[in-house]
């Protein structure tokens, strides 16, 4: 049984974002990889997608499966050990004009999305040239197993660049160094012409 709403504003306001926020269907993502040189590493796979006039660019962790899906605009990465994943996802939001996110319009969308979650901590997160918000949330998953998702939101022109990473509380610790440098590594620049 269901328990009651007690308070709607959080996901009336996440429905009406969720709304807004589509990308028009004639904007593909396109995905592919090419190789690329880091004296301190070697050679590299490093991943770019294109979405309307935008060029994304970034370095998966080391043995991680990549997957694009064009119709929802994800990209997720599995590790190896299949132990946890990461999604991120393009969404517009014509509001982005450049200035700092804010952390009282983000906070009723987290928990619209984790009913019964609690923030546990909130700060500024970075990727290569661009800054965003990230919030930890401390949630009940399937099977009543205690989990903490990462959110971090990163503007781009016309949009936000929403990842995700979800593991179980005892394991966070040991994927925020691979989530925090795939986000470092993550970059935004206009698509080539």
């Amino acid at each position: 049984m269901r328990s009651p709403i007690r308070n709607p504003l959080p996901l009336l306001v996440s429905a009406l974002l969720v709304t807004q926020n589509v990308l028009p269907a004639a904007e593909s993502l396109r995905f592919f990889t090419q190789p690329l040189i880091i004296p301190e590493r070697g050679a590299v796979t490093s991943c770019i997608l294109l979405l309307g006039t935008n060029r994304f660019s970034f370095l998966p962790p080391p043995d991680w499966r990549v997957q694009c899906d064009d119709n929802s605009k994800t990209v997720t990465l599995t590790s190896s050990d299949l132990g946890v994943g990461v999604h991120f996802k393009f969404v517009t939001d014509r509001s982005q004009t450049g200035q700092p996110l804010q952390a009282d319009i983000f906070r009723p969308r987290v928990l619209a999305r984790f009913p019964g979650g609690i923030i546990t901590n909130e700060f500024t997160c970075f990727t290569s040239g661009r800054e965003g918000l990230a919030f930890d949330v401390d949630h009940v998953g399937a099977k009543k197993m205690k989990m903490t998702t990462r959110l971090a939101f990163v503007p781009f022109p016309g949009g936000l660049v929403e990842f995700d990473l979800t593991t179980t509380q005892k394991q966070f610790e040991l994927y925020q160094l691979p989530f925090g440098n795939l986000l470092t590594s993550f970059r935004i620049e206009p698509a080539p012409k």
